[in-house]
């Protein structure tokens, strides 16, 4: 017996609107899951106290290792967030004391974001409590299904990032 999602649902009330139209379902169906991740994600992080753009910050910095320091702008391009977003964000994660702020003795004109020990303790607790929600979103998949899907996204993902569109 075959099981269908709302976006097939979805799909096959446009086809009666429009006969001859002709949708795959793929991009509804990568839109539901990015809202899925990001409910599941925000859940995961409030223990934490921290909202998912934080939560970004925090990986970044600990993902460019010892001794956890980036620019702003590096942050930002990791991120896919605006500069004034990071900006906020950096300000939240300074008054909690999570991070340092110095300047940049390579350039005048910018400074050096680093974590704090603290930061640095609550970076690895938070990442940790990503990775399991997201190991718990593709649960139902096998090794081989996880594997094939994840060569399917990064054909796209490839052919955009050579497009210079994301």
């Amino acid at each position: 017996m075959s099981q269908e999602d709302y976006v097939f649902h979805r799909n096959q009330h446009w086809k009666e609107l429009f006969p001859d139209l002709q949708l795959d379902g793929v991009w509804g169906r990568v839109q539901r899951l990015a809202r899925c991740h990001n409910l599941l994600s925000s859940q995961a992080m409030r223990p934490f106290g921290l909202r998912n753009a934080e939560a970004d910050v925090l990986a970044a910095l600990l993902f460019s290792g010892e001794p956890y320091e980036l620019t702003p702008k590096q942050i930002t391009a990791q991120c896919y967030r605006t500069p004034g977003a990071i900006t906020g964000i950096l300000d939240a994660l300074a008054a909690r004391g999570l991070i340092t702020r110095h300047p940049n003795e390579k350039n005048r004109r910018s400074y050096i974001v680093a974590l704090t020990e603290q930061g640095v303790q609550l970076a690895k607790e938070s990442f940790f409590a990503q990775i399991d929600t997201e190991k718990k979103l593709l649960n139902m998949l096998a090794a081989g299904e996880k594997k094939a899907l994840a060569a399917l996204l990064k054909k796209v993902l490839i052919d955009l990032e050579g497009k210079k569109l994301i």
